[in-house]
């Protein structure tokens, strides 16, 4: 890690969980000690089994694929909130590393400027202006379910919409631009959960998301000292093919994730993709 890195962290207070937050016992205890200062409703919500959102979600068995394979999945979005959020993000002002300040979407589309930057994402500004995913941060099911896997109740939700363009970007110009094309872990805070939604059809030619089954608790101990990211053949080197999932599917596609698994994204090279991602911490 360079001392850029190093004194960004230290100057946001992020330092202290990027040394720690990637040992799995550290982040036992976190929740352990999180769990006292918000604890768990042990009450079994008759309003989360009535989600009209995500109905069929058993958020036991959730809790449980989660502590198993860092992911979980059947938070499949109904049609209607898939269409209001798409139509809310095309009509939405987006930021970017690639231009200063705001530009409409419609002005951004073709994933470039009108200055000719090509451009490999775009963030939608202020997403909890949209009634839908407003409705999705605040779903019984999707709490419990984080509530649950990570001890307590999160007392923070962190929420982006953001755009992948179609571009012939080099690697380096992607990373230049934030785009995580790297196998890595998150270790932004002691411990998180985040829900992930494609809201376009999503395959491995249109930015699909691709994590290391498992990997959240079975690192190798030289893995957990240095870098977080870590190449393509190291992660073959390591762990199974069977365990390396692509995700792919339909728009509304939804899934739950502790990202201290290995992951990364796929840039899209047949079609853009949109996705809504939740992170309670």
């Amino acid at each position: 890690m360079n001392i850029r890195r190093i004194l960004s962290l230290a100057q946001s207070g992020a330092l202290l969980p990027y040394a720690l937050g990637r040992f799995a016992t550290v982040r036992r205890l976190y929740s352990r000690l999180n769990g006292l200062r918000h604890p768990l409703d042990r009450r079994e919500s008759h309003a989360a089994l009535a989600d009209p959102i995500f109905p069929r979600v058993d958020v036991s068995r959730a809790v449980q694929e989660l502590r198993r394979d860092a992911v979980a999945f059947r938070f499949d979005l109904p049609t209607p909130i898939v269409e209001e959020i798409h139509d809310f993000a095309r009509r939405g002002q987006c930021k970017s590393s690639g231009f200063q300040g705001h530009r409409p979407f419609t002005a951004i589309a073709s994933g470039q400027t009108s200055e000719g930057q090509r451009l490999a994402m775009a963030e939608v500004i202020n997403p909890l202006e949209c009634d839908a995913i407003r409705r999705i941060v605040e779903s019984q099911v999707l709490r419990q379910t984080c509530m649950r896997y990570l001890g307590y109740q999160p007392p923070k939700a962190d929420i982006r919409l953001f755009w992948s363009f179609v571009s012939n970007l080099s690697e380096n110009e992607r990373r230049q631009q934030y785009q995580t094309i790297d196998y890595h872990v998150d270790i932004h805070d002691f411990n998180f959960c985040y829900a992930h939604f494609y809201l376009t059809d999503t395959d491995a030619r249109s930015g699909a998301h691709v994590m290391v089954r498992g990997s959240h608790t079975r690192k190798p101990l030289a893995w957990l000292i240095g870098s977080a990211r870590k190449s393509d053949a190291q992660i073959a080197s390591r762990y199974a093919s069977d365990d390396v999932l692509t995700i792919e599917g339909p728009a509304g596609t939804g899934f739950l994730e502790d990202t201290s698994c290995y992951h990364k994204a796929l840039p899209p090279l047949d079609r853009m993709r949109l996705l809504l991602q939740i992170r309670y911490h």
